[in-house]
């Protein structure tokens, strides 16, 4: 992946889960598991966002997976 990608997947999750998150994001989270796991716990301790319905009712290999789906759908 390149920075112009990862930046642009780093817009779409900003998008998406109305989180800020730093143009680092990518880097220091590397693969999809850490890139979720970190989302997911940054989406808990949010006050001001909730996950869709349909991303809580999702066991953390579904997410994962979709987030994959996601990455691959920028390439």
């Amino acid at each position: 992946m390149d920075s112009l990608m990862g930046l642009e997947l780093r817009n779409r999750i900003e998008i998406e889960l109305g989180l800020k998150v730093p143009p680092t994001l990518l880097w220091t989270y590397p693969t999809v598991l850490a890139l979720a796991e970190h989302l997911a716990r940054e989406l808990a301790e949010s006050p001001d966002t909730a996950p869709p319905d349909e991303l809580t009712e999702l066991s953390d290999e579904d997410s994962a997976r979709l987030i994959d789906e996601e990455f691959d759908a920028l390439l």
